[in-house]
């Protein structure tokens, strides 16, 4: 076991990395109708430069994942950071559409094995009575990625530009980079024996229906999740008439609110267990989800805003630990990369489709997405409440 301060420096690095993942996705989509403009494309068409990394996700998580259980946690993590920084650098001075779009694809890829690997190697370092927290803080990494994109976004897009927004994710990316130069290594003898002489297929061998229920778990968790994320700034834009500041103080306000929801699911999943947290959220985004959908101005979409989204991160606190808990010790990384992954290839294209109903069939933004949120929502309860438990009654710390 690590001693309490290579367990803060594995903890940072691997929170790091998961906030950049987001930082980029999130930059992306505040800047998407300023990028279709330079491109002199539309704005449906521009919604590839999202859908395009979730889908090529699933590639890096096999691949990421597989070589982070084959040779080590920390290697890989260095290797995948400085791919980011040269998918980031090509995406930033992108003279094409279809270069950005290239790039885009390869940031994906390149990222897709991050979350996977971050969360192993954080579970695996750290006491049992702490996972549920560190697995909030670790999906915390998420909104504060957004949070940061929020506040670049207001501050320089307007003289900057998207590509300026870009170049600062290369800067702190570097950063990241060298932290994780300097992470000590961690695998137990036995998981690396494992992980030498057994295959994915052979480690799952009698677990292919916990493979099939993680993987429409998650891809209905996010289905939901991005329903309530992605366009929504283009929504407050395009339909409630808010300003570019407007909708970066929103964003920022939401995000403050999505970091509060991650650590509060993931500590008290570690008190009162993994799926009754779980299903306790997400049962209560459906209280939410009619003022969110139908709120108008200012106080009252931040406001509910703030709500959906500490709620949902409730939800997505609890990922790191329950899909570690759930996977086979031999393909821990690749397992929960895949898991995790999967969901988000599988509904890449639900931005598009949001878009052009919005944009081409006359639907509002705001019934779109809320009906994307029910029905995604309905399909994520009735699984997990068929799921099974994983955190021990003797692993549960006193809050």
């Amino acid at each position: 076991m690590f001693s309490g301060r290579q367990q803060t420096h594995i903890v940072i690095a691997c929170f790091g990395g998961w906030t950049m993942d987001a930082f980029d996705f999130f930059i992306t989509a505040f800047a998407l109708s300023g990028i279709a403009r330079d491109f002199s494309t539309d704005l449906t068409t521009m919604t590839w430069a999202m859908s395009l990394p979730l889908a090529t996700r699933i590639f890096g998580a096999l691949s990421v994942g597989w070589l982070a259980d084959k040779f080590g946690r920390r290697r890989v993590l260095v290797g995948n950071m400085i791919a980011f920084v040269l998918c980031e650098t090509g995406v930033c001075l992108a003279p094409s559409l279809s270069v950005f779009l290239l790039f885009r694809a390869l940031f994906g890829l390149v990222m897709g094995g991050e979350w996977g690997v971050c969360t192993s190697y954080a579970m695996e370092s750290i006491p049992l009575s702490k996972r549920g927290f560190v697995s909030g803080l670790l999906q915390s990494g998420y909104p504060v990625g957004y949070l940061f994109a929020a506040v670049l976004y207001g501050l320089i897009y307007e003289s900057a530009g998207w590509r300026g927004m870009y170049l600062v994710s290369i800067g702190v990316a570097l950063c990241v980079t060298i932290l994780r130069m300097m992470l000590p290594d961690y695998r137990m003898d036995g998981e690396k024996k494992a992980a030498e002489s057994v295959s994915f297929r052979e480690s799952m061998a009698g677990q292919w229906v916990l493979l099939g229920f993680a993987v429409l778990f998650m891809s209905a968790g996010a289905t939901f999740s991005h329903a309530t994320q992605d366009l929504y700034p283009t929504m407050l834009r395009a339909e409630r008439g808010m300003t570019v500041h407007e909708v970066a103080l929103v964003a920022v306000a939401y995000n403050m609110a999505a970091v509060a929801g991650c650590l509060c699911g993931g500590s008290l999943s570690q008190r009162y267990g993994r799926r009754k947290t779980i299903i306790t959220s997400a049962a209560a985004i459906f209280l939410i989800l009619p003022f969110w959908a139908m709120a108008s101005g200012l106080l009252a979409s931040l406001l509910s805003a703030v709500v959906m989204q500490f709620l949902v991160m409730c939800v997505y606190g609890v990922m790191p630990a329950y899909l570690n808990e759930l996977a086979p010790a031999a393909i821990r990384s690749t397992f929960s990369g895949f898991v995790y992954q999967i969901g988000f290839l599988l509904t890449s294209a639900n931005a598009t489709v949001q878009a052009w109903l919005a944009t081409h069939q006359g639907w509002s933004y705001s019934t779109v997405l809320a009906l994307t949120v029910a029905v995604s929502l309905v399909l994520f309860i009735s699984l997990i409440v068929k799921g099974q438990e994983t955190v021990r009654i003797a692993e549960r710390s006193v809050l």
